[in-house]
């Protein structure tokens, strides 16, 4: 039996499903019949469909925007910490650990690129075991002897 195909859909009609759906593949390609990989294929092939679909996602990034703006002048505190942690990195509002240590500290780093190789070279950098620590330039597998 042979396999009857739907008809190829127009960049207008495609456009037209970008545009009700505000650009969310699934929702875009469910209301044209076809699968999600075939919508993006067509949008990836086609200059307009990309410039257009880059234009549907970056208006409605605009009208989140505005929402978002609309919470936080309205006094809405998760907004405004949440556009403080996204737009005021710069002054300090960002998300860290901070890590205080008092006295010395040693910061040793080693390369371990064959960690399954057992090594009898007590030292030598010339082992050929790949476990040279970065500072000294000699084996660092003292766990190893």
């Amino acid at each position: 039996m042979a396999r009857t195909r739907r008809p190829k859909r127009t960049n207008e009609q495609i456009m037209k499903a970008l545009e009700a759906t505000g650009g969310v593949l699934v929702h875009t390609a469910q209301k044209l019949q076809m699968s999600r990989d075939g919508v993006w294929k067509r949008i990836k092939k086609s200059p307009q469909l990309q410039r257009f679909f880059e234009d549907v996602v970056e208006s409605k990034l605009d009208l989140a925007e505005s929402k978002l703006m609309e919470l936080v002048e309205a006094g809405n505190l998760g907004a405004i910490i949440f556009y403080l942690k996204c737009r005021g990195k710069h002054r300090g509002w960002v998300e860290r650990q901070e890590m205080v240590h008092q006295g010395d500290l040693t910061i040793q780093v080693v390369r371990y690129a064959d960690v399954s190789k057992g090594c009898e070279c007590q030292g030598n950098k010339d082992c050929g075991c790949q476990k040279i620590d970065d500072v000294t330039g000699t084996c660092d597998t003292l766990e190893a002897h």
